[in-house]
């Protein structure tokens, strides 16, 4: 494999992760949204925060935005829209209906180095790969440093080092 095609490798291993895990897209669209306003009016608050959010509104002022919009209390999740306030269950919904897992995903590789990503080592690893162009091939990008085996081996042991520490986490939280 060349460099380009190393690349594509990790990227489309990257990518899979931020399409098979909903909280991995909407930490990362968080992540990057406290960094630089990602999200722009498409932030997704929790119900909780309702009440301080909606401080310094009158009544009729909130009664109006909810008017005649998808809005129940029961959710667990509002937002603002064009249209009022509007309820929801699902940040990922909103977040996905917003931004493709690519657009996050080049934008985290851009960002890296000013945001952090909590809970998936594995993803957080394959960006700083993408990041650093760590592709093992020397600096110039002339000569392999590894080969494609070798290569495709340390992507891969990626996901057991995350899999070896959660099973150690679970073996601990247990007393096992």
């Amino acid at each position: 494999m060349n460099i380009e095609e190393r690349k594509q490798y990790v990227y489309n291993e990257a990518l899979e992760e931020l399409k098979e895990d909903n909280d991995i897209f909407v930490a990362a669209c968080e992540e990057l949204d406290s960094w630089d306003g990602f999200l722009g009016d498409d932030r997704v608050y929790n119900m909780e925060d309702f009440d301080e959010l909606m401080s310094g509104k009158s009544p009729l002022e909130i009664a109006r935005d909810i008017e005649d919009n998808n809005f129940s209390t029961s959710d667990d999740y509002f937002m603002w829209t064009i249209y009022g306030v509007e309820s929801t269950d699902d940040k990922y919904d909103v977040y996905h209906s917003n931004y493709s897992e690519e657009a996050v995903l080049d934008e985290l590789i851009d960002k890296y180095n000013h945001v952090s990503l909590y809970g998936n080592d594995r993803f957080d690893e394959l960006v700083r790969i993408l990041f650093e162009e760590d592709f093992g091939v020397d600096e110039e990008g002339e000569e392999e440093t590894e080969t494609d085996k070798e290569f495709k081996e340390r992507i891969d042991m990626i996901w057991y080092r995350e899999g070896e520490r959660l099973f150690a986490l679970f073996l601990s939280r247990y007393n096992i």
